[in-house]
């Protein structure tokens, strides 16, 4: 408070006796009467000067009515305002409400009537005051959260990079072929994830991509990496879905898994033909639909029992990691489709 008193009031008020006869009431309720202000440009100085607890604010007013008068101080200051009115009007507290007045009252003010909304007034405006507090403070902690987190996707992502780098590093020393496949295929899971923290690091929310944006991205990626002829198309239909950061890393190593496959046995002899990604919802689910028009699978082939790895990690991903299931076809080309739930 401003005083020994029970705190400061600005009275805005054109009739001097009025003004007089309302300053006597505040008074008497044990507040002091900062000053009062014979119409709005000057209430405006007056608050801006003398930075009341309260201001009495009358609607009726020359130069600046009392409305446009309260908006400017709001606009600069932080005080509790009632305004005085000869009449009652809806719009007119609508009006008053959104431009930030607590209370109002109908002139001219009861001595109780003005202790209980002076009271009431106080008690709203520190409730606010506090709840913009809480609220400056968890934007500055969420703020802070988002920094970090920003720096550990652009930390993680760095590291990947010079994890991905060091196998390449390796690749080219590497005389054993099987070695150097080995090291390839470790490579790109390190690359996919590596352009998952990317990705993350330039979204807007940090927890969550669109696929629609982010499965291309990816396909191009890899294809680059295994340096394919143009003789192998790649086309990538996905809906505007947007999954979190959870669900993205198993989908992403799953996407590279299936592309590396098909550019490493689907297409032998330079032979031509389609890598084709679709992702769309289908009811309550995700579907997956991931194909090639190469020469496909033989017959006999058990691919879920299968030793290779790269397929394993695919049905490990998609059965454990996303909760779904997966399908696999291979009749003109080989074609898996993987179906799940988003998380929330």
């Amino acid at each position: 408070m401003n005083s020994q008193k029970k705190g400061t009031i600005l009275l805005a008020e054109d009739d001097y006796l009025v003004g007089k006869e309302i300053e006597r009431k505040v008074e008497q309720l044990g507040y002091q009467v900062a000053g009062i202000a014979p119409n709005g440009e000057k209430a405006v100085e007056m608050a801006y000067t003398l930075q009341p607890d309260l201001i009495l604010m009358d609607i009726k007013m020359p130069k600046l009515d009392g409305l446009a008068a309260s908006r400017l101080i709001q606009e600069k200051c932080q005080i509790p305002i009632i305004i005085l009115t000869a009449y009652e009007s809806i719009e007119l507290f609508e009006e008053a409400t959104d431009i930030g007045v607590l209370s109002y009252l109908v002139k001219p003010p009861k001595t109780d009537d003005m202790k209980r909304a002076i009271a009431i007034t106080l008690a709203r405006f520190k409730d606010l005051t506090e709840l913009r507090q809480v609220k400056l403070k968890l934007e500055k902690s969420l703020n802070d959260k988002e920094t970090l987190l920003k720096e550990i996707h652009h930390r993680v992502k760095n590291n990947m990079t010079i994890i991905s780098s060091l196998l390449k590093l390796q690749l080219n020393i590497v005389d054993d072929e099987k070695a150097k496949e080995a090291l390839q295929d470790s490579q790109n899971r390190v690359q996919t994830m590596s352009m998952i923290h990317e990705t993350l690091y330039r979204s807007e929310d940090m927890s969550s991509i669109d696929m629609q944006t982010y499965l291309p991205e990816l396909g191009r990626t890899i294809f680059q990496s295994y340096i394919v002829s143009d003789n192998v198309n790649l086309k990538v239909e996905a809906e505007n879905i947007i999954i979190g950061v959870k669900q993205l890393s198993p989908i992403g190593l799953i996407v590279n898994e299936l592309i590396t496959n098909s550019l490493k046995y689907a297409f032998p002899d330079n032979q031509k033909g389609e890598v084709k990604i679709i992702l769309q919802k289908r009811e309550d689910q995700i579907e997956l639909e991931y194909s090639d028009n190469g020469i496909g699978i033989q017959e006999d082939f058990d691919w879920k029992n299968t030793k290779s790895m790269g397929l394993n990690l695919v049905k490990i991903l998609a059965e454990n990691q996303l909760d779904g299931s997966i399908d696999m076809e291979s009749e003109n080309g080989t074609k898996f489709t993987i179906k799940f739930n988003i998380e929330t």
